[in-house]
């Protein structure tokens, strides 16, 4: 009896292990505006699998990627500036290695500004943007249009609607807004990838796969974003 005692719980052991892998596959949270650089998935998820880490990178706007990552319903985010810090608070953790690094622009069809501080008018940002949020902070907040994805934003600029917005770098050419009257650096970023603190046990081996991508010559992004 003792045998088949022990033989049945072996059993168990190894099924439990199995469902244990299946659900340790880690879901992590990229805004939407991502999906237009599907080498960040691609690599990322490819990196993290040759460290033995199971992830999945799901698209979701990314007001609701930070609901969710503060109630932890997810395991982490993709993207995420240092900013972020002030809006997680200890709910997640930064992985130090940024993804990348680039820069987030003011774009505006009115001429001869100095800084961007100085424009008056209605400015369009990305809602949950946590580096637009802090750029705009001591603008009138009636002038402050935020829109839930990219294409939008730049909708609402071709269409007049707003006469300044504020893009990452590499949308700036993607956009063809180059020649607009008026381009200047809002801010300096880098991006990472914040783990919820749940799995806080992740953090060095998160860091050590993107550490070494980078240094073996890898780009989770096209030179040309950024």
């Amino acid at each position: 009896m003792g045998v088949l005692f022990k033989f049945i719980l072996g059993c168990l052991a190894s099924l439990l292990v199995s469902a244990n892998a299946y659900a340790d596959c880690l879901n992590l949270a990229a805004d939407s505006s991502f999906e237009n650089y599907p080498s960040l998935a691609s690599q990322l998820e490819k990196q993290l699998s040759k460290n033995g880490i199971c992830a999945k990178i799901l698209y979701i706007p990314g007001k609701r990627g930070t609901k969710m990552l503060l109630s932890h319903d997810i395991d982490g985010e993709v993207g995420r500036i240092s900013y972020y810090k002030r809006r997680v608070g200890s709910s997640a953790i930064k992985v130090p290695t940024p993804l990348f690094t680039t820069n987030g622009m003011f774009v505006s069809r009115v001429p001869d500004l100095k800084k961007y501080q100085d424009y008056k008018g209605k400015i369009g940002i990305l809602r949950g943007w946590v580096w637009m949020d802090e750029a705009v902070k001591n603008f009138v907040p009636r002038n402050i249009v935020a829109v839930d994805n990219i294409d939008t934003l730049h909708s609402i600029f071709r269409k007049k609607r707003v006469d300044a917005i504020l893009l990452p770098e590499g949308m700036v050419n993607a956009f063809k807004l180059e020649k607009e009257k008026t381009i200047l650096l809002a801010s300096k970023l880098t991006y990472h990838v914040w783990l919820s603190s749940k799995n806080r046990n992740l953090v060095a081996p998160f860091d050590k796969a993107i550490r070494e991508f980078l240094e073996d010559g890898g780009q989770f992004l096209p030179a040309s974003t950024g």
